[in-house]
């Protein structure tokens, strides 16, 4: 696919997610929460569920990341061609999207994401216990649908959360800034320093037990971040 071509598809699948989103925007809108006043310096940072929001959107961030940057050469060591690892990386996102829509609408749908948090934290770690210990392509296959359903839905879930855990769009606003600021920071950190793990051990082990530390750890702040709670 070239440069222009691969923008084109991008282009495409953004407009998309706008048409699908219009509406759960325009219904949020419509079922506003009581108004509350300006939010005054360091409100946010002060609030633990806003910092669990943030570490949430950060570890997501980071195992996104990091996939994104080195999954091809970790299932290229497992014995697949470049050519298929590549194929697999796309095939992650796909499997991805859907979930990135319906995490969203059925956040909106109760009070209290708990549920929804632990179902795609076992989806996530299943994928990447399986990536651990590999197996035969179609097994690889299996494993990488769930890790792109896993890597979706908490993208969709803690953009949901935004407007969930807040009461205002003042503050979701505000939220959004901290936790995707501080998020993005920690995420940047991620393709780092999962490469400067395997020049250290020249295996993919530790790099991959880093993942499954860090979504355990994605997990237990999306559990804190889901409750019916507002910054």
């Amino acid at each position: 696919m070239t440069d222009s071509g691969a923008l084109l598809f991008w282009a495409i699948l953004a407009i998309v997610a706008i048409c699908l989103w219009f509406p759960l925007i325009s219904g949020k809108q419509r079922s506003a929460k009581p108004p509350i006043e300006h939010i005054s310096n360091g409100f946010l940072l002060r609030s633990p569920l806003a910092w669990q929001v943030t570490f949430f959107m950060g570890l997501q961030s980071f195992l996104f990341y990091s996939m994104v940057a080195w999954l091809p050469e970790i299932l290229q060591a497992d014995g697949l061609s470049a050519s298929t690892a590549g194929w697999m990386l796309f095939l992650v996102q796909i499997a991805g999207l859907p979930a990135t829509f319906v995490a969203p609408a059925l956040s909106d749908k109760y009070a209290d994401q708990r549920r929804i948090v632990a179902v795609l934290g076992a989806i996530y770690l299943a994928g990447l216990v399986g990536l651990l210990y590999g197996g035969p392509l179609l097994l690889i296959v299996f494993w990488i649908i769930l890790i792109g359903i896993g890597q979706g839905a908490s993208i969709g879930l803690v953009l949901a959360l935004f407007g969930l855990r807040t009461r205002s769009s003042e503050q979701a606003s505000a939220l959004s800034g901290m936790a995707q600021s501080i998020g993005y920071l920690l995420a940047a950190f991620g393709p780092i320093l999962i490469g400067v793990l395997y020049d250290k051990t020249h295996s993919w082990v530790v790099p991959i037990l880093l993942f499954i530390a860090v979504c355990v750890l994605m997990i237990i702040a999306g559990l804190n971040a889901g409750r019916n709670k507002y910054v």
